[in-house]
């Protein structure tokens, strides 16, 4: 399968890198051009290459859309018809600023997606893990959540999921995919591993606990369970007192995340 990531930075970059361990073809393709991306290329191995969108776009059995959501207004419509588009953007009116048609419960974020590019087949599947869980709890037994309005599409969404190591659950149409966005009972708490006792959540061995290791498998029954158990929140998207407070402190300082897993690495 060829398979096009827009945005491979971050959580983008986690689903290249299981896709390309199966034997997938990995296109990558960002806003600041090829050249940018030689070094994740590399890494990658072999069943990588980047390209521009609209090549990416193109030769694409799957395109998954791991962009920011406010850049989704720029892409080309038309490039996208009759494309499996997977959409793991998420809502975070801090990041984003406010959306009126999400705010107001009109339409969730993969509807959005759907009426911006109305000719793709748009499936939301691979947003509810952060990139650290989402690469370390592959091959695990985890079940992740899949809606969409095409059945064909889905399924062809859902056999990639089982080729990067978990497995699925149906989770509706687009217009019951909130069940998955931030804030619901199935968003990144579940798949998370439970800090040691008397941890400070806060501090660096936290971090770096949080971020090498694995949460414990969420089985379909669980997965079933959580999506069943969601109500729609007064306020719609997603807000840091929402998520594990390590996992905001990883992400407002990955860097020295990262900086303090090689020393603890290298400690005897």
């Amino acid at each position: 399968m060829k398979v096009s990531i827009i945005g491979p930075g971050g959580i983008g970059g986690v689903v290249a890198t299981l896709a390309a361990r199966c034997g997938h073809e990995v296109i990558l393709t960002n806003s600041r051009g090829t050249a940018t991306l030689e070094d994740q290329v590399r890494t990658l191995g072999p069943n990588a290459r980047a390209a521009s969108l609209a090549d990416a776009v193109q030769a694409a059995d799957i395109v998954v859309l791991a962009m920011p959501l406010t850049a989704l207004s720029r892409l080309p419509a038309k490039d996208f018809d009759g494309r499996i588009i997977i959409d793991m953007m998420n809502y975070y009116p801090m990041r984003e600023s406010q959306i009126a048609v999400l705010d107001d419960g009109e339409m969730t974020s993969a509807e959005m997606v759907q009426r911006e590019l109305p000719g793709a087949r748009v499936i939301k599947a691979l947003n509810n893990q952060d990139a650290p869980h989402l690469l370390l709890n592959a091959g695990t037994g985890s079940a992740l959540p899949v809606a969409g309005d095409d059945a064909e599409a889905k399924e062809s969404v859902a056999a990639f999921l089982r080729d990067l190591g978990y497995e699925t659950i149906d989770a509706g149409m687009l217009r019951d995919s909130w069940r998955m966005e931030p804030g619901a009972p199935i968003y990144v708490w579940p798949y998370a591993p439970a800090l040691p006792g008397g941890m400070d959540p806060l501090s660096d061995d936290a971090k770096v606990f949080y971020v090498t290791t694995a949460g414990i498998p969420v089985t379909r029954q669980a997965a079933r369970a959580l999506l069943d158990q969601a109500k729609r929140p007064a306020r719609i998207g997603g807000f840091p007192e929402d998520l594990p407070p390590t996992w905001v402190a990883v992400v407002a300082n990955w860097q020295e995340v990262e900086r303090l897993s090689r020393e603890m690495e290298a400690r005897p």
